[in-house]
């Protein structure tokens, strides 16, 4: 579950994680940082933090 983007304020976020946690998600992404990150991981695997890393660091 995504919402919003990184900058959520906190009233914002707490509510789409409690959203999320209400309908039964074992996860909730909350920003488009939080996606992105998701996504790498998926994509690189084991890499992953290498190449956040690369990304972050720029």
């Amino acid at each position: 579950m995504l919402v919003g983007a990184a900058e959520d304020r906190p009233i914002s976020a707490a509510a789409t994680i409690l959203r999320g946690v209400e309908r039964g998600h074992a996860k909730v992404l909350v920003g488009l940082d939080a996606l992105l990150v998701e996504l790498v991981t998926r994509i690189a695997g084991s890499s992953h933090e290498r190449l956040l890393d690369m990304v972050f660091r720029s």
